[in-house]
């Protein structure tokens, strides 16, 4: 609002973005990039709250162009930055409260009627959002790494939600999983259960945390609208992990942990996204150690650890020497092997 104060109360998104970066100051946090586009987080941030002040009546949205209301103009003079922010939050509130309890009284009014028109407008269809949103990430849970291709988790979500939300969707729009699909599953990023870099989704251990600690996708939807101020606390929270929260204040966790078979293993080196960069010590081990581990595994003792890290960007790749002509660079690489011998 200061930038469009500082423009005459009206100014293009990419003037308002040039003109936050260089009056505010952001963390590194809120400067990380969130997709491949990229998008930095405060923007993307930015562009939900000032949503939130098109439907407070403060601001308008119209091709690119926004512009303060007299309202907001006014209001942005008398109050402080926390009282602007907390009364466009209030106004909001209040506004998706009155739309959602029509929303709900249509619902009401539709349940005897025949269940073919359920799917007739996209209002209609928010029931399937939460039945879309616990599918995505239960299948990405399944998944070894818990991670997949974006266009793999859109592939499978038809297969994933209850046959009545399906025939709804397909009703509405036959190319909903690449559209309404990915929009639904969008609130898993912002409290950062789900993550989306270079067509890679993967589940933090904040969302695998989630899935375990609720048992319906309803009570799962409820509590990541919770965290985002989209509820009033319908459903009880689950403790703080230490991954990316939606505050803001809270670093994301160092590491995560997940098991993988051995075959599972060579089955991504041989595809190319697991490698042993240069950096890595040569083989020491002699042949009889080598032997009893492998003795080992077979009868199924636990034999450590593998760390391994996420790939820089395709430049840094190159620099350490992991990526061949005509190979893909890989999303990880193995750091140090922690082996206990068998006793």
């Amino acid at each position: 609002m200061a930038a469009l104060k500082a423009n005459g109360g009206a100014a293009r998104r990419k003037e308002v973005q040039i003109w936050a970066e260089a009056n505010i100051s952001f963390t590194e946090w809120e400067q990380e990039e969130i997709s491949e586009s990229p998008v930095h987080r405060w923007w993307n941030f930015m562009n939900y709250v000032t949503a939130e002040a098109v439907k407070a009546g403060l601001l308008v949205k119209d091709r690119g162009l926004w512009t303060l209301t007299e309202e907001g103009q006014q209001l942005f003079s008398e109050l402080g930055a926390h009282e602007l922010y907390q009364l466009t939050s209030d106004r909001f509130r209040e506004w998706y409260a009155e739309n959602r309890a029509r929303e709900d009284e249509s619902d009401d009014n539709g349940d005897d009627s025949d269940e073919s028109t359920r799917g007739s407008s996209s209002q209609n269809l928010k029931w399937t959002r939460r039945h879309i949103f616990h599918a995505g990430l239960l299948l990405l849970a399944q998944s070894p790494g818990k991670r997949l291709e974006g266009k793999q988790v859109v592939q499978k979500l038809p297969g994933a939600i209850p046959e009545d939300a399906q025939e709804a969707l397909e009703k509405h729009d036959s190319d909903w999983p690449n559209k309404y699909g990915v929009n639904s599953l969008y609130l898993a990023v912002r409290v950062g259960w789900l993550q989306r870099k270079s067509g890679i989704w993967s589940l933090t251990p904040s969302g695998a945390h989630a899935l375990e600690h609720y048992s319906t996708a309803t009570d799962l939807w409820l509590a990541a609208r919770t965290l985002i101020g989209k509820e009033e606390g319908e459903v009880a929270l689950p403790p703080y992990l230490g991954a990316v929260s939606p505050a803001g204040q809270l670093p994301p966790t160092l590491y995560s942990t997940h098991n993988s078979t051995v075959q599972h293993l060579v089955s991504e080196i041989d595809a190319g996204t697991l490698a042993l960069p240069d950096i890595q010590r040569p083989f020491v081990w002699k042949n009889a150690k080598v032997r009893d581990l492998l003795d080992s595994m077979f009868r199924g003792f636990p034999f450590g650890f593998i760390l391994t890290w996420r790939s820089p960007s395709e430049v840094r790749a190159k620099a350490i020497g992991i990526q061949k002509k005509g190979m893909r660079v890989p999303h990880a690489q193995i750091g140090r092997a922690s082996c206990r011998e068998r006793v």
